[in-house]
């Protein structure tokens, strides 16, 4: 991976999109447009990542093979560490047409499902400028990397059409229509 940072570093932003505003304004990288720039060097784990599409595409290849650590890591990366309560991927009450997952909740640094016939682990994430969703299949391997670069209510309405078209059976489908008619009231 050539292009993948948590530390705010201004000088290596090859491949990486400019983020802008609702009015299409470009305050700057790690620049929100009500005002707080991040200082380089600075960093959260929670936030901040900066990586193009195909460094995390190639991630989400690790991901698949335990490429990097030890296959006890990856057991515990897969293995549900922490239930999310109402904030589960999967809400199987409120969507009886959707596969259920058998367990789910987060794994150790993604969201793990795991379903009677593989699993999926993934995160995503969005703020100001962003929304972006990255997934994948166990055990095939097949997965779903979308970063779309827009002001948040715009990225939920688009990610929820995108998850269908390229994936319609994708666990994460439901989830982002919830977040989508949520934007389109005012809620999001």
């Amino acid at each position: 991976m050539t292009t993948a940072a948590i530390a705010v570093d201004r000088h290596h932003l090859e491949g990486i999109a400019r983020p802008v505003d609702a009015q299409g304004m470009f305050p700057g990288y790690y620049c929100p447009p009500y005002g707080g720039c991040k200082a380089d060097g600075a960093w959260s784990a929670a936030d901040d990542l900066v990586v193009s599409v195909p460094d995390l595409a190639r991630f989400l290849g690790a991901l698949h093979t335990g490429s990097g650590y030890d296959r006890a890591l990856a057991r515990e990366r897969d293995r549900v560490q922490t239930d999310r309560g109402k904030d589960r991927l999967v809400d199987c009450a409120a969507y009886p047409g959707t596969p259920c997952p058998v367990s789910q909740g987060y794994g150790l640094g993604v969201e793990v499902a795991h379903f009677a016939d593989g699993s999926t682990l993934g995160h995503g994430g969005s703020d100001w400028s962003e929304d972006t969703l990255a997934y994948l299949y166990q055990p095939s391997g097949d997965g779903l990397v979308i970063l779309l670069n827009a002001p948040h209510p715009r990225g939920v309405q688009a990610m929820a059409d995108l998850i269908a078209i390229l994936d319609p059976d994708s666990p994460y489908l439901p989830r982002y229509r919830t977040w989508q008619a949520a934007s389109r009231d005012g809620d999001a």
